[in-house]
């Protein structure tokens, strides 16, 4: 499994302060040394190394009558007895670290999962394990750390970086232990995966980041939930059987509501991803690629019944199980930025959604859905128009305006809506729907109109009928709520499209 991840995000700049005198050392870390800076000897990691991302070494040195024992709480060093009592003079009490563990088994273990008995095994069980393995425990810090991040802004970047080095260096543990996998480090393997798949999703993101898939391949996040997959399936009796066995069990049970008999037909989602998978065979004549569509597509169905049926004790596993379950040959072609493919995991969006009150997973499906609209062609966009409308379109609409589009217009007449971008003098307004030719339409928009009713997301008066225009960056409106137009006016007035 190809766990490698990208470079860290760039934090807060560091301001330098200019050469003063001060008190020489040489008892700082090795980093710091080796780049000729002043260490504040933090124990075990000093703010320097912490700030980097890199791991922090000290060398190791004879006890002397001056050692002390370090307290790091946050930035801050306190010095205390002269020496240790027990003559360990590298003894440290980290209170960042205890701060960080604290919080994950009062706060984070439960925005993890839904069901009480998977919360307290991700509250106990998991930590239990983690004091036995190294890997896991930083693993555990990390989204604890990130978790932190979200809810203390005035310290969002201390957290940050000190998640990400507790990260990085489980990562590299556990990357080193894959090949050598067995019976005694499966269950530390498949928690460490389970974290880092997390941990991919919840740390810091830009509108520039490739979320899905690039010239140089997959996610790291979707890479990750893959690996998972690969250590259950050659573990299986030994997870199933060891401490992760409650877990393993419910998964089972949720396993069971996709395996419910329900026609494509029987149902709106079951209709859309009908209709999905008729326009991509009717395109591909590959038995080989037919057979992935059909895989991806049926368990996307399956998918999609769990969602709509139990909503209210939807898990995260019931959302990426598709992720697990989907065969390899469909994320091939995803790799390879495949037109079908895109669109397949267009409607995988939608679970993500579903996701979005997990701080974790917030905005995600946006993301996703603004990069898989950006890789698709006019024909291939009209294909995915149903999971944008899930998800919130307009959101999606407004994204992809940008600060050249001074707005958004949505217009039309009945169930039919077309959707246009208007440029800034307001005149020309260019279709984004592809069901329609993609020619602009001068179209004099009742100014007193717009700027009266605009705000309220109801119609404008055009000359050629009713549309709603908004500012692309009006915050929480909603596709449905943006096509809002009085049946009566609707009647009244039909659209007469050019």
């Amino acid at each position: 499994m190809d766990v490698t991840m990208h470079e860290s995000p760039s934090l807060a700049t560091i301001t330098q302060c200019s050469r003063r005198s001060h008190r020489k050392t040489r008892t700082g870390c090795m980093i710091c040394k080796a780049r000729k800076i002043k260490c504040d000897e933090t124990k075990p990691h000093c703010n320097n190394c912490i700030k980097r991302s890199v791991q922090c070494e000290y060398p190791t040195l004879p006890p002397t009558s001056s050692d002390k024992i370090l307290l790091s709480a946050s930035d801050e060093q306190v010095a205390n007895s002269p020496e240790s009592a027990y003559g360990d003079s590298q003894l440290s009490l980290d209170l960042v670290n205890m701060e960080l563990l604290h919080h994950y088994t009062t706060s984070t273990y439960h925005t993890l999962r839904r069901d009480p008995v998977q919360r307290t095994l991700w509250q106990m069980t998991v930590c239990e394990i983690g004091f036995s393995n190294e890997f896991v425990l930083r693993g555990i810090l990390a989204i604890a750390a990130l978790h932190l991040a979200s809810l203390r802004p005035s310290r969002k970047d201390f957290y940050i970086s000190r998640g990400i080095m507790h990260h990085e260096l489980g990562l590299r543990r556990a990357t080193s232990l894959l090949p050598y996998m067995d019976k005694e480090n499966c269950t530390p393997l498949c928690i460490f995966a389970a974290l880092a798949g997390i941990f991919a999703m919840a740390r810091p993101r830009t509108q520039e980041d490739f979320l899905l898939v690039n010239d140089k391949g997959l996610a790291n996040w979707m890479v990750l939930m893959r690996g998972m997959s690969s250590i259950i399936g050659s573990a299986k009796p030994t997870l199933f059987s060891g401490p992760l066995g409650p877990m393993f069990q419910n998964g089972h049970r949720r396993f069971q509501l996709r395996s419910l008999e329900s026609s494509m037909d029987s149902s709106v989602h079951g209709k859309e991803v009908k209709l999905l998978q008729q326009r991509i065979l009717s395109s591909c004549v590959d038995p080989r690629l037919i057979e992935a569509y059909i895989g991806a597509l049926t368990e996307l169905h399956m998918s999609l019944n769990v969602l709509y049926t139990y909503a209210e004790t939807y898990e995260a596993s019931d959302a990426f199980i598709w992720v697990f379950r989907t065969p390899e040959a469909y994320f091939v072609l995803l790799k390879n930025q495949d037109p079908g493919a895109l669109c397949i995991f267009a409607f995988f969006c939608v679970l993500l959604h579903q996701l979005g009150a997990h701080w974790w997973a917030k905005g995600w499906s946006t993301h996703l859905m603004d990069q898989i609209y950006r890789l698709l062609d006019d024909e291939h966009r009209c294909w995915v128009q149903w999971p944008i409308k899930q998800i919130g379109g307009m959101r999606i609409l407004e994204a992809l305006c940008g600060e050249e589009w001074s707005h958004v217009v949505v217009w039309g007449t009945g169930q039919r809506f077309r959707v246009a971008r208007a440029d800034k003098n307001k005149e020309k307004l260019y279709p984004d729907d592809p069901t329609y030719p993609a020619q602009y339409y001068n179209t004099a928009i009742d100014r007193e109109a717009r700027k009266q009713r605009a705000n309220a997301g109801v119609a404008g008066r055009s000359r050629t009928g009713y549309a709603v225009v908004l500012p692309y960056t009006m915050p929480g409106k909603s596709y449905v709520a943006s096509i809002s137009i009085e049946a009566e006016e609707r009647r009244h007035n039909p659209l007469r499209c050019g």
